[in-house]
């Protein structure tokens, strides 16, 4: 597992200032070592300094030629992410020469790594448990600032502490109970029932905090689901660009124009939210439409929130019957857009259907300004208390909560019902036990481990 290996830690989508490149492994200086020269002269990695940056020079190990003047950092096992001896190259970004200088690694020797390699290394070498592995992984994907504050979370190692003060505590009790196994033939009894209670009951509170957050990590791996919903011709496209900042969507005076899905992203307070603009729902004139008003339904239904748009001044029956016809499930935001034409008297000032209402001037920069303030409310809502602590949690991981919570609910019931030995009360937590161990990956299957790695991009 220790074979040196390297791979393009940056982007090779585009060219760029600079490149990064990573290496790791047994021989990892040996092999970069025939790859390096200053002012012409061979190096010797072995005589370096850790953990400084070098200038030196790149040259092809196979036929000498200069590639690039290169930045290059050590690290030596097990000081480093891996735990082995281990580098990092940086030199120019263009495309071409970052590949043709990882391909004159591979001739030097190094065999290319694939995706999670290192992080893998690192689990198995004892830097860092499964669940700060996966939080890297989490954090590589991160599409918005909240998404990687939840990651970082696991990276510190916090949820991890969580997990084994609880199962410190459980193994406190579980000592008890093994430990009263013993001395009862003797007449003597170390357990008080009210300890073990307490610390159960404090676990199966820790377990269910942790499961709300979840529920609402799934959130955080994507976005928040957004669509705005309302007859023909009430400004949804110019409200969805206005969003966007850009011109995703097509507006025109003629009701019916947008007969499709359209979708874009926006980060809005950490946050980030995918809105879709759909067909304006009203009788259709044709098949074509019919199918977009279908689809506008099926978003609705699929939607973390609904913008139920509005012409402010022109709000009749044809309104009423589609905030009817809204799924009741999903929270919904009412926007009276085009309230610069509309007279106040025509304005509801008590809400429609119930749902908070925005007032918007889609037409205008300025005019959405209480939208934006009004989705970021609604996004920490959805989220919970997850937007102002957030804490990123896989769904292997929320098996393994469910397990122990399972386990923990099971021991609580023997100890409250008092009809079975503390036999089967130690059963149970050693369950529970195992289970928190499964969640830090103390005991984690092969094939577990590279289903999770397999998710991570080269070079991490």
């Amino acid at each position: 597992m220790n074979d040196p290996i390297a791979a393009i830690a940056t982007s090779t989508a585009t060219d760029a200032a600079l490149a990064v490149i990573r290496m790791s492994g047994e021989r990892c200086h040996a092999l970069l070592s025939a790859c390096l020269r200053k002012k012409g002269a061979p190096v010797d990695l072995a005589r370096w300094p850790v953990r400084r940056v070098k200038l030196c020079e790149f040259v092809d190990p196979t036929v000498g030629q200069l590639l690039d003047l290169v930045t290059v950092i050590l690290y030596r096992a097990p000081g480093s992410y891996t735990g082995e001896d281990s580098a990092e190259l940086i030199c120019h970004g263009g495309r071409g020469l970052t590949r043709q200088i990882y391909r004159a690694l591979l001739r030097a020797g190094f065999s290319p790594a694939l995706g999670g390699d290192f992080t893998r290394r690192a689990f198995l070498n004892g830097k860092m448990d499964l669940t700060q592995a996966e939080s890297v992984s989490a954090a590589t994907q991160a599409g918005y600032a909240l998404a990687a504050r939840a990651a970082a979370s696991g990276l510190s190692g916090e949820t991890s502490a969580r997990i084994q003060s609880m199962a410190n505590r459980l193994v406190d009790i579980l000592s008890l109970l093994e430990a009263n196994l013993d001395l009862t033939e003797e007449g003597i009894n170390v357990v008080d029932p009210s300890r073990i209670l307490s610390t159960l009951n404090e676990c199966r509170d820790s377990l269910a905090e942790l499961l709300r957050h979840a529920e609402r990590s799934a959130l955080l791996s994507g976005a928040l689901r957004v669509a705005l919903i309302g007859k023909p011709n009430v400004g949804k496209s110019t409200l969805l660009n206005r969003l966007l900042g850009s011109d995703r969507a097509i507006v025109s005076p003629d009701p019916g124009t947008t007969r499709d899905v359209v979708e874009g992203r926006a980060e809005i307070g950490e946050m980030l939210f995918e809105f879709v603009d759909t067909a304006g729902i009203r009788q259709a004139s044709g098949e074509i439409e019919s199918e977009g008003i279908q689809r506008s339904r099926h978003a609705a239904s699929g939607a973390h929130l609904v913008l139920f748009v509005l012409d402010a001044s022109s709000i009749g029956a044809e309104d009423h019957a589609i905030a009817a016809d809204l799924p009741p499930a999903v929270p919904r935001l009412t926007v009276l857009n085009k309230t610069d034409i509309a007279t106040d008297a025509r304005i509801p000032g008590n809400g429609f259907s119930g749902a908070p209402v925005v007032r918007t001037v889609g037409t205008a920069p300025e005019g959405v300004r209480d939208l934006f303030v009004a989705l970021e409310e609604q996004g920490r809502n959805l989220l919970g208390g997850l937007s102002d602590a957030p804490v990123w949690i896989s769904e292997r991981q929320s098996e393994c909560l469910r397990r122990a919570q399972a386990s923990v609910d099971r021991a609580l019931s023997a100890m409250e019902e008092g009809g079975l030995t503390e036999e089967f009360v130690s059963a149970d937590i050693r369950e529970a036990l195992a289970a928190l161990a499964d969640f830090a990956g103390r005991k984690t299957p092969d094939d577990v481990l590279n289903r999770i790695f397999s998710k991570f991009c080269v070079g991490k």
